[in-house]
């Protein structure tokens, strides 16, 4: 399962946290570079949050817009051609699949989850427990929710690659768990590692 979970952080989150530097650096700019006390701030801003329902409110909205973003970027990536490659994780059992997939929307929610956990504080020591149940709730349901897609996802990309009709009627064959890596650097244009391997096989085979 660590090949498969090493394949999935390479293709989700590395790739997730490299096409999205420039959002994260403006957001870190405009959260901590523009305030002259960004700490100060940050602490009235999230008593705001928990004292009052629309800021709650409007919060957890911009919560939802960002689990969107990282659902959709999940979805682009399962159902492109470029990826179709995913779908052998059938071979893995229901478990397992969900575990990567779990991991992988996790560490892409990761800094709202965070910012969510100092909402979560600041309610407790302040005593807003309506807050804290809304919070925990709201990011529960939401990190459900996006792993069960794109759990559905894969099954659908699966489905629809067996549905696809090849010349001479072959058949689909799942490949198997220990075969998902091969499949991976060879999709990933990795072909010199996969020559290289293959030789060195034959090679040993003969001495």
């Amino acid at each position: 399962m660590r090949s498969l979970l090493n394949i999935f952080k390479k293709v989700f989150v590395v790739t997730y946290y490299k096409k999205n530097t420039g959002f994260f650096l403006f957001l870190f700019y405009m959260l901590f570079g523009v305030e002259q006390k960004p700490v100060l701030f940050h602490r009235e801003l999230i008593e705001s949050i928990v004292a009052g329902k629309t800021e709650l409110l409007v919060t957890l909205v911009i919560f939802l817009l960002y689990h969107l973003k990282c659902l959709c970027f999940i979805i682009r990536r399962i159902k492109s051609d470029e990826y179709r490659f995913i779908a052998e994780m059938q071979s893995y059992s229901t478990f397992r699949q969900t575990f990567v997939i779990a991991i992988a929307y996790i560490l892409l929610a990761a800094p709202f989850t965070i910012y969510s956990g100092f909402i979560i504080a600041a309610s407790i020591k302040l005593k807003y427990i309506l807050s804290v149940i809304v919070v925990v709730l709201f990011q529960f349901i939401a990190h459900a929710i996006g792993i069960f897609i794109c759990y559905k996802t894969v099954q659908n990309g699966f489905m629809r690659k067996q549905r696809i009709s090849l010349p001479g009627k072959i058949p689909v064959i799942k490949k198997s768990m220990f075969l998902l890596p091969l499949w991976y650097s060879v999709n990933d244009g990795q072909w010199r590692l996969v020559v290289v391997k293959f030789f060195s096989l034959l090679l040993l085979s003969f001495t």
